[in-house]
């Protein structure tokens, strides 16, 4: 898998940040008491990374070997009738980065998997994803044949059904698990209700609401700054799917984890 969280210890307790090289690329990641953590994102083959904490380099090989596996988790961005890909925002000027932040936050989910798995000593295992010849995940439009206020007042076993025929109809594959992402969830200030938003998960299918796309990060170089984004989120004006915490940050960890843990439900 592409994307690997290196941890490790410093000699020199009170650095606050690590950088990672691979020739041209660079990622930074934090340190804190002697300790860090840094994502990185490698190339097919030898991969041959400098880090550099302070003064002192250590150097680490490691040799991705892309998944052959034909069973894959594949990931939608459901539209609407229109093909209007915008997501709701707070964000003035929002560059509406959808296809980043989907494939971002499918690799970051990939990673997790294996980590955790790692973690508990059951090895580093996880998913494959569908890549391109450039190492991007592959996001395909699903689209709907209804307008978006149709969709937003559906119950969420209504989207969930409606999401299945469209991707049975559209982009059938019998050794796929989806993860579909409606770009249709709106949050109405006025009533205070959300439509086009559920949670659910099973069979081939995992549906998750948009809302919290605004705050996802759009590149696995920008995954560090949008876990730790206390801009805060006026629920009130904006749906803000963070357990009550209302910052950038916790609707990003919220709505990244829960739609993981709607594909960990068509794992079985």
């Amino acid at each position: 898998y592409p994307v690997v969280l290196i941890r490790g210890e410093l000699d020199d307790a009170k650095l606050t940040t690590v950088s990672v090289d691979r020739g041209a690329s660079k990622w930074t990641g934090l340190a804190h008491q002697g300790r860090f953590k840094v994502l990185v994102e490698l190339v097919p083959g030898a991969n041959r990374l400098v880090i550099s904490g302070g003064p002192k380099k250590a150097n680490l090989l490691l040799d991705y070997k892309p998944q052959t596996n034909s069973h894959v988790v594949r990931v939608h961005y459901f539209v609407d009738k229109s093909g209007d890909t915008r997501f709701q925002t707070p964000i003035k000027n929002d560059p509406q980065n959808w296809r980043g932040k989907l494939g971002t936050a499918v690799k970051l989910m990939q990673m997790f998997t294996a980590q955790r798995l790692g973690d508990l000593g059951l090895g580093c295992k996880t998913f494959n994803l569908e890549l391109d010849a450039r190492g991007r995940v592959k996001v395909h439009i699903l689209k709907g044949r209804h307008d978006a206020s149709y969709y937003q007042n559906l119950t969420g076993n209504q989207l969930y059904a409606e999401a299945g025929r469209e991707l049975r109809k559209q982009s059938p594959h019998k050794r796929a698990k989806n993860l579909v992402i409606p770009a249709f969830t709106r949050f109405d200030p006025k009533t205070g209700k959300v439509g086009a938003h559920t949670a659910l998960g099973g069979g081939s299918l995992a549906l998750f609401g948009g809302g919290g796309l605004f705050a996802w990060p759009d590149s696995i170089a920008g995954a560090q700054a949008a876990f730790m984004n206390a801009t805060t989120v006026d629920p009130k004006k904006i749906f803000s799917d963070s357990i009550g915490r209302h910052t950038f940050w916790a609707n990003a960890s919220t709505t990244m984890g829960a739609a993981l843990h709607e594909v960990g439900h068509t794992f079985g």
